[in-house]
């Protein structure tokens, strides 16, 4: 990372953010954003929580330079005629964490800044916190040494060497898979409260804080009839490679959300970023117009709509690097390593 931030120290002195900009300009970028931190979790997951601090950072920059950040809708209508302003930007933030109405929204305000929420709603309608998310920050948050496996995997009790990384990591996706697989929402919420004691950590603060919640369905009509965009981005955060599982997740997304936002809804985001070329008529049957992946790049007139790039921001990456994406220095890279490839 020191070297990369070296070299782009040096293009920036050697103006390249003005030429990539010239060459780029008519380019679409997609920002990407996640959950934002109330305590620690960006040291824990910085791809997944921001520091609230560090996103104005980013978007007091986007106000700053007149990047004209759009609408998601508005964008994409005037990417379809060739027609977007010079790096026109659109902001878009996945799964409906209940720390973007909390943190965000009042960044975004400030800077009357537009933005698209792509929500995963079983979490919203079961108001219950993210189970995988919640024990695997429990087990980086604690500084206990050994572990009891007894009532939290469900199996026959012993004694887990949690300094050792591998056991560790075993234990981990063995309680994880315990509690999804066969214990109810109920259970699943005992079980953290039991984890969180044998642990060592606070699991009390963490829920009160929000954590790992989802936004409930008022928080979300709150948030859309402030202005913000709400799309789909299924029910249970899963796009399998079957046909009818794929019309459930989005069928049962928009059953939930449509009747809180009173509108229909046709933007879409892979979960997690995967997705198989296979599932583009499927969601083009299902009437949805565009969806968003996780892969870097910029996007234009000749783009797949089914097939859209977004810049994944972490907490971690330095604002040069921001600027740089935004600017098209990394999106000439790219384009770059693109043709010597071929």
């Amino acid at each position: 990372m020191r070297a990369k931030t070296t070299v782009l120290n040096l293009l920036h002195k050697l103006f390249l953010p003005s030429i990539a900009g010239r060459i780029t300009g008519k380019k679409l970028r997609i920002l990407c954003y996640h959950a934002f931190s109330c305590d620690d979790e960006h040291l824990w997951m910085p791809g997944v929580f921001m520091r609230p601090e560090r996103f104005e950072e980013r978007m007091h920059y986007l106000w700053a330079k007149g990047y004209p950040v759009l609408d998601l809708e508005e964008a994409l209508d005037l990417l379809d005629k060739d027609r977007l302003p010079n790096r026109a930007t659109v902001i878009t933030m996945d799964d409906g964490w209940y720390s973007i109405k909390d943190k965000a929204h009042k960044i975004c305000k400030k800077y009357q800044l537009p933005y698209t929420v792509y929500i995963s709603s079983y979490h919203c309608l079961k108001r219950s916190p993210v189970f995988n998310m919640f024990v695997r920050y429990l087990f980086w948050k604690t500084e206990g040494k050994k572990l009891s496996t007894q009532e939290i995997t469900g199996d026959q009790s012993r004694t887990v060497d949690l300094t050792n990384s591998e056991e560790r990591a075993h234990l981990v996706e063995k309680v994880i898979q315990y509690g999804h697989i066969q214990l109810s929402e109920e259970e699943r919420e005992n079980l953290l409260n039991i984890l969180s004691d044998q642990l060592g950590v606070d699991g009390e603060s963490i829920r009160m804080k929000r954590i790992f919640d989802l936004m409930t369905s008022k928080e979300i009509g709150d948030l859309s009839n402030d202005g913000v965009d709400i799309q789909l981005h299924t029910h249970r955060h899963r796009f399998p490679v079957d046909k009818e599982t794929v019309k459930k997740e989005i069928r049962d997304n928009r059953r939930f959300l449509e009747p809180i936002i009173k509108k229909q809804l046709h933007h879409f985001c892979y979960p997690s970023g995967f997705y198989d070329k296979v599932q583009f008529d499927w969601l083009q049957e299902l009437d949805i117009r565009s969806a968003t992946t996780t892969r870097s790049g910029f996007n234009d007139y000749h783009s797949n709509r089914m097939e859209l790039n977004r810049f994944l921001d972490f907490d971690n990456y330095d604002q040069l690097l921001f600027e740089a994406e935004l600017s098209g220095i990394l999106e000439l890279g790219r384009q770059l390593r693109q043709r010597v490839q071929f």
